[in-house]
């Protein structure tokens, strides 16, 4: 793991303690007032409302009978917690630069996250004939929906060749002539087998090899060559309307709630002050529009 791919996973880590921490108000030794207090902790203490937050998710999917196992063991690990807080306080962890870099960025990552759902919590849900016109507008992804073997070709070639090759490709009917296309005419051609469930094909590909049948090509021109997907085979696996109808309503809602975040994201941009400082100044050109 990078130092970076480490640092982000520390990040989402401190910011799941710090969210708790924001939502009940503190913890350890500055739990006082309306907080029950559930176990003390040498100076410090876990109060009901941490235990309660940290055994809820599990408590949620477990049977009523494990309940008192699944919360000694959040309670555990609450005091494992506080102990481990503790020893670093005292060993001044709380005042290194890393520490505090991590703690700070969490904090934003908090807060960021709380405004996010504080824009978004007026949102409606879709309605049921929104639902199910999402369902009618997306065969490919439900009634249709089919499982694919690919096999990928990434071709390098000259500009002027795409579009002739691109023509031949689709006009291919069998895989060994797609292959056949590009091993004569490609520069170099990278190929690899995958397998890929309809939602996990972006949907302006999903959409065309909908339509196509095993040995046929889709082609995506890019930068110096270009993207051809030939199908394999295509296993139905279809999806009814009363089982997707859970999965759409969350989609959509989503999608509104990305919508209104997008508002107003635009909209705070507008009306601040940023300005890229230094080797940063490169990115300005690329940040979203104001």
């Amino acid at each position: 793991m990078t130092s970076s791919a480490l640092f982000t996973r520390c990040v989402r880590h401190v910011a799941l303690l710090l969210g708790s921490l924001l939502l009940l108000g503190g913890c350890g030794g500055g739990t006082k007032g309306a907080s029950q207090v559930a176990v003390k902790v040498n100076d410090g203490e876990v109060s009901v409302h941490q235990l309660e937050l940290a055994s809820q998710p599990e408590l949620a999917q477990a049977p009523p009978e494990m309940a008192p196992e699944v919360t000694r063991r959040a309670l555990d690990n609450l005091v494992s917690q506080e102990l481990a807080a503790q020893a670093a306080r005292k060993d001044g962890l709380d005042s290194d630069p890393k520490v505090v870099q991590l703690m700070e960025a969490a904090k934003r990552e908090v807060l960021a996250r709380a405004w996010q759902d504080r824009q978004t919590r007026d949102v409606s849900e879709p309605s049921t004939d929104q639902v199910d016109k999402y369902y009618a507008d997306h065969p490919e992804l439900f009634a249709n929906r089919r499982i694919y073997s690919l096999q990928e070709h990434n071709a390098e070639l000259a500009a002027a060749k795409v579009a002739a090759v691109q023509k031949r490709l689709e006009d291919a009917s069998s895989l060994a002539q797609a292959t056949e296309v590009l091993r004569t005419e490609a520069d170099k051609v990278i190929t690899r087998n995958l397998s890929a469930q309809a939602e996990e094909i972006p949907m302006v590909v999903l959409k065309k090899l909908a339509e196509l049948k095993p040995g046929q090509t889709v082609v995506l021109p890019r930068e110096g060559g270009l993207k051809a997907l030939t199908v394999v085979d295509a296993v139905a696996l279809p999806v009814d309307r009363t089982t997707a109808r859970r999965r759409i309503a969350s989609y959509l809602m989503n999608e509104r709630k990305l919508e209104v975040l997008s508002r107003s994201t635009k909209s705070m941009r507008e009306a601040s002050r940023i300005e890229y400082i230094g080797p940063y100044a490169k990115f300005a050109a690329s940040a979203p529009a104001r």
